[in-house]
Protein backbone atom coordinates (compact mmCIF):
# COMPACT_ATOMS: atom_id res chain seq x y z
CA UNK A 1 0.00 0.00 0.00
CA UNK A 2 1.23 3.68 -0.39
CA UNK A 3 1.83 4.13 3.34
CA UNK A 4 4.54 1.22 3.46
CA UNK A 5 5.91 3.26 0.39
CA UNK A 6 6.19 6.24 2.48
CA UNK A 7 7.70 4.44 5.67
CA UNK A 8 10.06 2.74 3.47
CA UNK A 9 11.26 5.88 2.19
CA UNK A 10 10.87 7.66 5.46
CA UNK A 11 13.21 4.62 7.24
CA UNK A 12 15.40 5.06 4.40
CA UNK A 13 16.28 9.14 4.71
CA UNK A 14 15.90 9.69 8.27
CA UNK A 15 16.95 6.26 10.17
CA UNK A 16 21.02 7.03 9.61
CA UNK A 17 20.43 10.20 10.76
CA UNK A 18 18.51 8.83 14.09
CA UNK A 19 21.66 6.47 14.60
CA UNK A 20 23.55 8.29 14.06
CA UNK A 21 22.76 11.38 16.87
CA UNK A 22 21.55 7.98 19.00
CA UNK A 23 17.50 8.90 18.88
CA UNK A 24 16.18 6.55 21.54
CA UNK A 25 12.54 6.84 20.50
CA UNK A 26 10.01 7.49 17.63
CA UNK A 27 6.81 8.58 18.26
CA UNK A 28 4.69 8.87 15.48
CA UNK A 29 0.76 8.84 14.56
CA UNK A 30 -1.20 8.58 11.64
CA UNK A 31 -2.37 4.74 11.56
CA UNK A 32 -5.14 4.75 14.13
CA UNK A 33 -3.91 1.82 16.63
CA UNK A 34 -1.39 1.31 19.16
CA UNK A 35 2.25 -0.24 18.13
CA UNK A 36 5.69 -0.76 19.99
CA UNK A 37 8.44 -2.15 18.06
CA UNK A 38 11.18 -3.26 19.35
CA UNK A 39 14.63 -1.39 19.53
CA UNK A 40 15.75 -1.59 15.40
CA UNK A 41 17.69 -0.23 13.09
CA UNK A 42 17.95 -1.47 9.53
CA UNK A 43 14.34 -3.41 9.98
CA UNK A 44 16.27 -5.73 12.72
CA UNK A 45 16.10 -5.71 16.50
CA UNK A 46 19.60 -4.71 17.70
CA UNK A 47 18.82 -3.74 21.27
CA UNK A 48 18.49 0.07 22.90
CA UNK A 49 22.48 -0.70 24.13
CA UNK A 50 23.84 -1.11 20.07
CA UNK A 51 22.01 2.00 19.60
CA UNK A 52 18.64 0.68 18.20
CA UNK A 53 15.28 2.74 18.05
CA UNK A 54 12.33 2.18 19.82
CA UNK A 55 9.23 3.15 17.61
CA UNK A 56 5.75 4.18 19.13
CA UNK A 57 2.91 4.59 16.52
CA UNK A 58 0.04 6.32 18.95
CA UNK A 59 -3.22 6.49 16.95
CA UNK A 60 -5.80 4.32 19.03
CA UNK A 61 -8.40 7.70 19.42
CA UNK A 62 -9.84 7.24 16.12
CA UNK A 63 -9.45 3.29 15.77
CA UNK A 64 -12.29 2.81 14.17
CA UNK A 65 -11.66 4.64 11.49
CA UNK A 66 -9.36 2.17 9.63
CA UNK A 67 -9.62 -1.04 7.87
CA UNK A 68 -6.35 -1.67 7.42
CA UNK A 69 -4.08 -4.39 9.58
CA UNK A 70 -0.63 -4.35 10.65
CA UNK A 71 1.63 -6.68 8.46
CA UNK A 72 3.21 -9.02 10.63
CA UNK A 73 7.10 -8.06 11.48
CA UNK A 74 9.45 -9.56 13.26
CA UNK A 75 10.24 -6.35 15.07
CA UNK A 76 6.70 -5.65 16.12
CA UNK A 77 6.49 -6.56 19.86
CA UNK A 78 3.43 -5.17 20.73
CA UNK A 79 0.29 -3.64 18.77
CA UNK A 80 -3.38 -2.65 19.48
CA UNK A 81 -5.68 -1.92 17.15
CA UNK A 82 -9.57 -2.57 18.93
CA UNK A 83 -9.02 -0.12 22.01
CA UNK A 84 -9.42 3.52 22.43
CA UNK A 85 -6.50 4.68 24.61
CA UNK A 86 -3.50 7.07 24.64
CA UNK A 87 0.28 7.13 25.45
CA UNK A 88 1.25 8.54 28.94
CA UNK A 89 4.91 9.10 29.52
CA UNK A 90 6.75 9.51 33.00
CA UNK A 91 10.66 11.55 32.29
CA UNK A 92 13.49 11.96 34.50
CA UNK A 93 17.07 12.24 33.46
CA UNK A 94 18.02 8.87 33.40
CA UNK A 95 14.97 7.17 32.43
CA UNK A 96 11.59 7.38 30.44
CA UNK A 97 8.83 5.50 30.76
CA UNK A 98 5.98 4.92 27.89
CA UNK A 99 2.98 3.60 28.57
CA UNK A 100 -0.13 2.32 26.29
CA UNK A 101 -3.56 2.92 28.31
CA UNK A 102 -6.99 1.73 26.65
CA UNK A 103 -10.07 3.37 28.20
CA UNK A 104 -11.01 -0.30 28.86
CA UNK A 105 -8.26 -2.06 30.78
CA UNK A 106 -5.68 0.40 32.03
CA UNK A 107 -2.16 0.18 30.98
CA UNK A 108 -1.61 -2.85 28.53
CA UNK A 109 1.82 -1.92 27.36
CA UNK A 110 5.00 -0.20 28.45
CA UNK A 111 8.85 0.43 27.89
CA UNK A 112 11.59 2.12 29.81
CA UNK A 113 14.18 3.46 28.32
CA UNK A 114 17.82 4.87 29.75
CA UNK A 115 20.42 6.61 29.58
Amino acid sequence: SADNEVSAHLIELLEPTFYEYKVDLVLAGHYHAYERVCAVFNYTCIGHENGGIVHLTIGAAGYPLDGLTYQNVDWSVYRNEVDFGFGRFYVNYTHLVAEFVTNQAGVVDSVVLTK
